[in-house]
């Protein structure tokens, strides 16, 4: 589906530049033949995390600084050998699903209206009944991260 149509030092998943490296594996054509091929398998909230960066990505309002650790993020995503090999059936997709819920946690001031509704619409290719409860979950606690986030950085 398209839009419409080295081992790194083990490090926590939640900081910045443990994605950085990945950001070269990262191209839009890259992005969307892994969904194709992990959306199931990665399940909806996964997936979710990773249209929500893709489009906030793409945002004009969303700065460099994001837009480079969201490619990365989505490059760690990309990437078949990374911490936890994707191939490893029920845990494969557990570091990628850390790291880019860390990075949306980094980047939630980005998150519009337009970029839920671009995210939820191409989901739903993919997982017809989700529950949109679920999605605003995800949302809701990715803001709160953002928050405590902020509030530990004082």
């Amino acid at each position: 589906m398209d839009e419409k149509e080295i081992q790194q030092p083990v490090q926590e998943p939640m900081t910045p530049n443990v994605v950085e490296p990945y950001e070269k594996h990262y191209t839009a054509e890259k992005f969307w033949g892994k969904m194709k091929t992990a959306a199931e398998s990665a399940g909806a909230a996964a997936v979710y995390t990773a249209l929500l960066l893709y489009y906030v990505m793409r945002s004009p309002q969303t700065s460099l600084r994001d837009k480079a650790l969201i490619a990365g993020a989505l490059g760690y995503f990309i990437f078949p050998f990374d911490l936890i090999a994707d191939i490893l059936p029920g845990i494969g997709f557990t570091d990628d699903a850390a790291a880019m819920t860390a990075a949306l946690i980094t980047v939630a001031s980005n998150i519009t209206p337009e970029v839920e509704s671009q995210a939820k619409e191409q989901l739903k290719n993919w997982f017809p009944n989700v529950d949109d409860k679920v999605l605003k979950a995800v949302v809701e606690a990715v803001r709160a991260g953002a928050i405590l986030k902020r509030r530990n950085k004082k």
